[in-house]
This record gives structure tokens, sequence and C-alpha cells, in this order.
């Protein structure tokens, strides 16, 4: 590997390259992480930042460092017959890296790129490294979903996010996925857009309108609004200020619910309330609310979530709620009105939206499935419910055969046409045949960052202890 070879490259400057890796680095970038990037192993640096979110093919965690936090993200190709189809495409952090600076420097406010690592065979790349400046604060989607912002705020919000959209159609840059969650709002309400996995720099007019309005139907779909529709129209008067707006009246989305008028009332009342079996004895509430393995299934599902129930059931016939979240946007807390003694569902957590998705202590939602689960519930009105298609998993393998997706247990319905139970620790669904949908392959079991990459926490122990729920699948 070659060191200190400083051809300058916009703000960055190339340090090393070789057959196996080539990073490059920001001058100001402190000594040690350099350092770090060159000779060492840019997943130790994973493992020891604080993980943020973790996808099929990327992970994305923040790194504190004492020149201040950084946001490291890695992307990998994934399994074989993806990998040789992408081997030749140019990495994705270089590309987000260069364009990140291209747009930092055209006064659009996303977190400056400060290095990128690209791991290749030769030619061939297969994973890559981001790191960029930390913006702290919360995105767009959980403020909105919150209702904790004034309407002077979300109209400044709504200017800046119509001025960033409008630069980036002016510098011929389409986004590919704008939408509420990659928008960040810091807390002296200034508004960055992150994320540039998917971008495209058009050379000219050609494809540019039809892009931006595919990430207009992204920004204002119903899931994100529908908690707080008259944010909706806000954004929606900024933004078709915009060459939106002329471009969306000649275009066949026009008529899309939300893009030029209201959503509908059976968009709007399309709520979901998760539920969570903990399996834990009511005089156990407080030890299970801790229980390490609920904390990340709530928050899989914080972002999709109208309400969350943590539910302990003692008996046939009862509720026994050990947490209730009515805001899942915000900080969880404590139920500490449910007894143990009650027997009416009403007041022991019967879920109150019409849609019921139910987990059990130990899954977690993956973010494919938390993107699509929302627009699912919306606009397939055929389904009463769905059937998740599950894997069984022994040690960390995969028993072949089991649980085909035919198989699969419902575990989202629509409780006003569907009948359920509670019954010793499971939800008994009975649903119509002919109306029940399918999900594919969006469960998994919870996730950690580790030094080799990301995988899946041990499953043997539940899976040999509670072999009819063996029902997470492994990354």
């Amino acid at each position: 590997m070659r060191l200190g070879h400083w051809t300058a490259e916009g703000t960055f400057s190339i340090r090393a390259r070789s057959l196996a890796r080539r990073v490059d680095c920001d001058r100001d970038l402190p000594l040690d992480l350099v350092d770090a990037l060159l000779r060492g192993n840019p997943d130790q640096l994973l493992a020891e930042s604080e993980p943020l979110q973790l996808k099929e093919r990327c992970a994305v965690a923040r790194l504190d460092h004492p020149a201040g936090s950084l946001t490291i993200k890695r992307h990998e190709w994934g399994d074989r017959w993806r990998t040789a189809r992408m081997l030749l495409r140019a990495p994705t952090a270089r590309v987000s890296a260069a364009l990140g600076v291209r747009l930092a420097e055209q006064g659009i406010a996303t977190p400056r790129p400060r290095a990128s690592v690209e791991c290749a065979i030769g030619p061939f790349g297969y994973r890559s490294y981001l790191l960029t400046d930390f913006v702290e604060g919360t995105t767009l989607h959980r403020l909105v979903r919150s209702s904790t912002a004034s309407p002077d705020v979300l109209a400044d919000l709504a200017r800046q996010v119509a001025e960033i959209w409008q630069r980036l159609i002016d510098l011929g840059v389409s986004h590919n996925d704008l939408k509420p969650e990659n928008f960040v709002v810091d807390p002296t309400n200034k508004v960055w857009v992150i994320d540039f996995e998917r971008p495209r720099l058009h050379r000219n007019a050609v494809g540019l309108p039809e892009r931006h309005l595919a990430d207009l139907t992204r920004f204002l779909h119903v899931r994100s609004w529908r908690t707080n529709p008259g944010a909706a129209e806000t954004f929606r008067s900024e933004l078709l200020k915009t060459s939106l707006g002329d471009w969306l009246g000649d275009s066949h989305l026009a008529s899309r619910p939300g893009l030029r008028g209201s959503y509908s009332d059976e968009q709007l009342a399309c709520g979901l309330s998760v539920v969570i079996m903990t399996h834990q004895s009511p005089d156990q509430r407080l030890a299970a609310a801790a229980d390490d393995q609920v904390d990340p299934a709530v928050n899989s599902v914080r972002d999709i979530a109208d309400e969350i129930l943590v539910v302990s059931p003692s008996s046939s016939s009862a509720w026994h709620v050990i947490r209730r979240i009515d805001e899942p946007g915000q900080r969880a807390a404590l139920n500490l009105t449910a007894q143990s003694g009650h027997r009416n569902l009403y007041h022991t957590g019967r879920p109150r939206h019409p849609w019921v998705l139910v987990l059990y202590a130990g899954d977690c939602v993956t973010p494919e499935l938390a993107r699509q689960l929302p627009e699912q519930i919306v606009e397939r009105t055929d389904c009463d419910a769905f059937r998740i298609p599950i894997e069984v998993r022994k040690s960390g393998r995969r028993v072949v055969g089991a649980h085909s997706p035919a198989q699969a247990p419902i575990r989202l319905f629509h409780q006003e046409r569907c009948s359920f139970s509670l019954r010793r620790g499971e939800v008994a669904i009975a649903a119509d045949p002919a109306r029940v949908g399918q999900l594919v392959d969006k469960l998994h079991h919870q996730q950690r960052v580790v030094a080799g990459g990301v995988i899946a926490s041990d499953a043997g122990a539940s899976i040999d202890a509670q072999p009819e729920r063996a029902i997470r699948r492994a990354a």
C-alpha cells in the first residue's frame, strides 16, 4: 500500500491505495483515525461506535471522538449473486463522498464527508466505508409524528426543505430516496439532508423530473403524515412552489392522494398497534419492562407504531400491560396504572388501533419491513391479515424445509376484520383465508455490530427453549 500520496480531489487527498484497499481522507481528520483507516480494521471502529441503524447490507453508527462526533457507515454488496451484479460499480462510499463534498461546497446542508474506504480484490470492490460529520437532532419523520413542533416551526422547516429540494434540482442531482426520514432537524431547527446512497447526476433534463416527482411521492406518502395531516399541507404548499409544482401539473402522478389534495379518511384511519409478548408473570412487571430483549423490539418499531403495548399475559382471558407507549417517538415510560388483577380487556391494554403487529421479546422488525409495512396497510385494501414467512434456525443455522411461507403464522392483522384473543402467552388469530396477504422474509432476530461485521445474536437458546416460536430470522 502506498502511503502519503497527496493528489488532491476536492477537499480530499488520496492517502493510500493498494490492490485491496483505497483510503481517501480529509486533511483535517484526526491522525489517529487516519491511521486506523490506513492500517487498521474499519470494522473495529464500527464495533466501538454506538449503533444507529442496522440493515441487511448497511450498518450506521455514531463514532464519538475527542475532536468531535462522526457518523461511520458501512456498505457491502451482500450475497454472491448481488455481488456479481455490482462488482464493476463505483463503491457507494466513494460516490456518496464525492457528491457530499460537492453539495457542501454548493451550500446545501448535508453532513460533510471526512473519509471513504474501499475494500476490493483488484478492480472489484465489495465493501466500502464512509465517515461524515455527525448531525445531532431528530428526523423530520419523528418530529412530525410527535406533534411537538409549533405551526410556525413547521412552516420554517417546510421552507428549508423546499429550498434544499430546489437547489438539488438546479444542480441536476436526484437523491432518489427523499423522504422525511432522510431530513434531520438539529436543535436550532436547521434542516439537513442525509443518505446520498443512490444519487444520480443528470447531465441534462432527461429523467430529472420523473425522479424528483417519485421522491415527492415518497415524501408525501400518508404513512409519514397520517398523525398530523395539517403538517403535510404546510410542506405540500411550499414544495409545489418549486419546480415540482410545474412538473406535477403535466404528470400522471398529479391524481395520487396527497400530492395535490388531502388524504382520504380511510388512509388516515390506518393506525398501527404493536403488541410485544414477554411471557413474564404479572408480579415481574418491572423486571420484564427492563428486559434487554424487549427494548430492541420497541426501538425497531418506534417509527412506524402509533402505540406499543408490552404485555405479560397471566391467564387465557386477560392482558397485563407492562409498558404502554402512546407516543412511540418519545421516550418510553412504564405504565404504572396496569394492575395484575384486571380482567377487563379494554382497561388492561387491548390494542386501540385497527392494525396490529405481534412480536415476541427478541424479535426485531427489519428496516426493510419498517419501510414497507405502513405503505402495505394503506394500499393493500384487499387483505385483512399478512402472514410473515419465517425461518427456523438452530445454533445459527437454518433448518431446511421448516416453516415454508404457506405455514407462516399471521403476525399483522386488522382487528376489526379478524378475530383474535390472548391464550396463555400466544395470540390466536382467525382470518378469512381468501383475504390473507403476505410479506416475504422481513423479520429477523436482533442484530449487533461486531469487529467482523454485523451478525445476529445467538438464537439457539431461545429456539431450544421455545420451539413453537422459533421464528426469528438471523441476518
